[in-house]
């Protein structure tokens, strides 16, 4: 075999004719192609952006450059051109104006005071394949949260605004212990509740908020996969998930009523591949899954969006969605015939079955459109407790709404306090277990109004001492606060629209709600 060996000048030129080859052919190389005049696409992959309806057509960056002429003067912008596509410099040739993402944000930063101009300068730093993910990205943010987002930021700034001055949103309402049902586990009207509720199960849906992890309970997975008790097991041994005993029930009352309950989940991005591949064994019983998408993440009080990276940092936007994915996902509408009453339940407390029927019962006796389940709750108890609201000068605004714990106190405070009742341990306000009834017709028109199932949101940022944030926050929004839409249909009048159903705690209340150590340290 014979070898040669080259020379130094021999090794540059042959390096230099490789060079030269592997140019011409390599056509996926585009940064060297957007140079030569040919149009070049990338199309977002990440598994994690959903594009949504407005986006059709668009979440591929396509760069088009005219055919560059030989002089020399243009040889060496080519060059320049060349390298800043390359480490991503902030060249015009990047036209971030091309993207219909960067074009939402320069909308949204023109209404809302430059909120987003830091963000508009830094996606011109970006290279071409970042802009394209990060425009695909806002696009689909806007397309999934009603109103786009310039609502979405708006809405920010102004809740910011009113937390930061230590607004009290209930200021103009003065509280009282709402009409609802007080019922016992062994009285008579309990059983014909429960009796009357068994003949329209077939009539009835169950919907399932399974959108969060077990993290807080010192979990990895989906809360669901978790076990309620050691004693609940399967005919193989092995213990019973909550997602298998919400199942069972189900199961049940179809052996019981010949009946057959629909059966609806909620997921999140966090939740939904692995809600899915648990129900994948479930082949008698029919679950429909709907998805819900995160929010944006904002940074400041002038609602400026969060990145992480170079991406918008994204984060829960609580159960509340539920309302806007029913009707979004025509499921309201397929069941129009078949349905009478809407059945909420959370996704870790195994006693609610308890309380499902009589609950409904009761939904059906009444005129109202919603009623929460409840428990009796203590004095300044981690708790909320549903209260009626009457407001001072305008009857038509007040309700009958769940009041979070943090804000009962100050609500109650010139009134007495969340003090006992004086024949038990018990306050008078009923405390929210949140799981609700409604009343089909009277929902789907609800959300079918001006609101489309978006209920009330709120902020809650945690601030250093300078008021910046220590982390981003977001908008969030419960399912519970729905009788806020009520109120706006005008189908609660002076707090007419919602009830409840109190029950004792033993028979329908054993949410997992924290690990082992902080629930030994509150027990």
């Amino acid at each position: 075999m014979n070898l040669t060996i080259l020379s130094r000048g021999q090794t540059g030129y042959f390096i230099t004719i490789l060079c030269l080859c592997t140019v011409i052919f390599m056509p996926h190389t585009n940064a060297y192609l957007t140079n030569i005049g040919v149009k070049t696409t990338k199309t977002n992959t990440s598994p994690n952006i959903r594009i949504g309806p407005f986006s059709k057509g668009i979440g591929a960056s396509q760069i088009n450059y005219s055919q560059n002429t030989h002089t020399a003067a243009n040889k060496k912008h080519n060059k320049h051109q060349h390298l800043t596509s390359l480490r991503g410099g902030s060249d015009s040739s990047n036209l971030p104006d091309s993207y219909s993402g960067y074009k939402i944000l320069q909308n949204v930063s023109q209404n809302t005071e430059g909120s987003q101009d830091s963000l508009l300068e830094k996606f011109k730093t970006l290279n071409p394949s970042s802009q394209s993910k990060l425009s695909s990205q806002i696009t689909s943010l806007d397309s999934s949260y009603p109103g786009g987002l310039l609502s979405y930021v708006s809405k920010s700034r102004s809740l910011l605004s009113q937390s930061l001055s230590g607004a009290n949103p209930f200021l103009e309402y003065t509280p009282s212990v709402p009409s609802g049902l007080n019922l016992q586990y062994s009285s008579s009207q309990f059983t014909s509740l429960e009796s009357s509720s068994l003949k329209c199960t077939s009539l009835s849906a169950l919907i399932l908020v399974a959108g969060g992890l077990g993290e807080r309970l010192g979990y990895s997975g989906v809360k669901i996969s978790l076990s309620p008790y050691s004693l609940a097991l399967n005919y193989d041994g092995t213990q019973k998930t909550y997602l298998e005993l919400y199942v069972d029930y189900v199961r049940a009352l179809r052996q019981r009523t010949g009946n057959v309950m629909k059966f609806v989940i909620m997921t999140s991005g966090d939740t939904d591949e692995r809600t899915r591949e648990l129900v994948e064994g479930v082949d008698d019983v029919e679950i429909e899954i709907v998805m819900q998408e995160k929010v944006p993440a904002i940074e400041n009080v002038e609602g400026r969006l969060a990145l992480e990276g170079d991406e918008i940092l994204t984060k829960p936007h609580g159960h509340g969605d539920v309302h806007t994915l029913l009707l979004s996902s025509n499921l309201l509408s397929k069941w129009s015939s078949s349905v009478k009453k809407l059945i909420f339940v959370q996704d870790t407390n195994a006693l609610v079955s308890n309380a499902l029927l009589p609950a409904v019962g009761s939904n059906l006796l009444s005129s109202s459109e919603m009623t929460s389940i409840c428990i009796p709750r203590l004095p300044s108890e981690a708790a909320g407790a549903i209260t009626q609201l009457t407001h001072k000068t305008t009857p038509s605004k007040s309700l009958v709404i769940n009041v979070e714990y943090n804000q009962l106190s100050a609500l109650l405070d010139p009134l007495g306090g969340d003090v006992s009742s004086p024949d038990s341990q018990y306050s008078p306000y009923p405390g929210n277990a949140n799981n609700l009834i409604f009343d089909y017709e009277k929902y789907v028109e609800t959300i079918s109004g001006p609101s489309q199932g978006v209920v009330n949101e709120f902020v809650n940022p945690k601030l250093n001492p300078d008021k910046t944030f220590k982390k981003p926050t977001r908008l969030e929004c419960m399912m519970q606060d729905f009788p806020y839409l009520i109120r706006e249909k005008g189908g609660g009048s002076e707090g007419v629209g919602h009830d409840f159903v109190n029950l004792e705690r033993w028979l329908t209340f054993s949410p997992a709600k924290n690990d082992l150590e902080a629930g030994r340290k509150t027990a």
